[in-house]
């Protein structure tokens, strides 16, 4: 089988075009990997017990994860740099750590022991009466009571 110069030129163009992007993909799958690091760990409860569905989030980024069924999260591709971290979930007090140093090409491991919401309970009384409408006393000693300027017709009835 002998190729024309228009179908080898295809070959070629075809291979380069392979090797171009199995290069970029490979390239970038590398750089993803030693430029940013990863941080995994466990949220558990003050016994021990894992929490699942909590959520840990990198705070002030937009990377977070929820925990598995065992408490386990991980979260990849984090810029280098020192972030707090906080962990949290529906009827438990949140955990935030701060200074969580991520390195480029590393996993940070760092567990959180989430301690148990326990709400206290306020409760108001409040009850309804009349304004205190006494303001003074009277030269006797009796109560006057609020707008009356005559104390004589206030308590007499005149």
């Amino acid at each position: 089988m002998t190729m024309t110069c228009g179908s080898r030129s295809r070959t070629v163009v075809r291979t380069l075009a392979l090797a171009v992007t199995l290069t970029g993909a490979s390239t970038t799958a590398l750089v993803a990997q030693v430029a940013t690091g990863t941080l995994q760990g466990h949220v558990r409860d003050t016994a021990g017990r894992p929490i699942r569905n909590a959520r840990v989030i990198v705070v002030g980024t937009s990377f977070s994860a929820p925990t598995d069924s065992t408490g386990a999260y991980r979260i990849e591709l984090i810029p280098p740099g020192v972030f707090p971290i906080r962990a949290m979930y529906v009827g438990f007090t949140p955990m935030q750590v701060q200074g969580i140093r991520v390195v480029a090409g590393q996993a940070v491991q760092r567990d959180f022991a989430l301690k148990a919401y326990t709400a206290t309970e306020q409760v108001l009384v409040v009850t309804d009466s009349p304004p205190n409408r006494l303001v003074g006393r009277t030269s006797s000693g009796a109560r006057k009571p609020a707008g009356d300027d005559d104390e004589e017709t206030s308590f007499t009835g005149r």
